[in-house]
């Protein structure tokens, strides 16, 4: 066998002995599928019929499933609101997952609405919180991963720039996690990174 791919196997063998801790923005991945029945007689748009919806966990939470498939024990640190796709996030189970979604009642999940024809993306609708989250929620960010931090291997911020890393808490986390690896990266489509 190859030395190279050999390093490369026992490395992710080595993921389920890690244990990680993520924080940031978790999205919804909704995906509609369906297939062409022609244009609307009202109007230039497609009219599919559909085949299927796939919801599931993008954003931060992606970067937990990849982690959790590796065989990591993960903790994850999000924020969610009070909406039936927040409901869907606070239920989401896994044997190697320590979910910490802190809620907020005026806040709403962000949701990614995608439609496809076949192969083709014809639609995206992004339904999207934009805004830092409380302060009092802020603190309980920083109570978790004080408590926390020492059970971890490792800490990744991935910020999505939605509103869970303002730039107070980053300021926080950065002198929190001294002397702790971290990772952080950021989306940065909409506006700046801030870490």
């Amino acid at each position: 066998m190859d030395e190279n791919k050999e390093a490369l196997l026992r490395l992710l063998d080595e993921f389920q002995n890690k244990k990680i801790l993520v924080l940031g923005d978790i999205i919804i991945d909704e995906n509609n599928y369906g297939e062409a029945m022609g244009l609307s007689l009202d109007s230039p748009a497609i009219k599919l019929k559909h085949l299927k919806t796939d919801i599931s966990q993008g954003g931060a939470g992606n970067v937990v499933k990849h982690l959790l498939e590796l065989g990591a024990k993960t903790s994850f640190i999000t924020l969610v609101g009070e909406d039936q796709f927040s409901d869907f996030i606070k239920n989401w189970k896994h044997p190697n997952l320590n979910l910490f979604a802190l809620s907020e009642p005026e806040r709403k999940a962000i949701v990614k609405r995608r439609f496809w024809s076949g192969h083709y993306k014809i639609l995206e609708l992004e339904h999207l919180e934009i805004c830092d989250m409380l302060q009092e929620t802020s603190e309980k960010v920083l109570e978790i991963v004080k408590n926390e931090m020492n059970n971890y291997d490792v800490i990744i911020f991935q910020d999505q720039v939605h509103g869970f890393f303002s730039n107070d808490l980053i300021e926080k986390l950065k002198e929190l996690t001294k002397g702790k690896i971290v990772l952080a990266n950021s989306q940065t489509y909409l506006k700046p990174a801030n870490h």
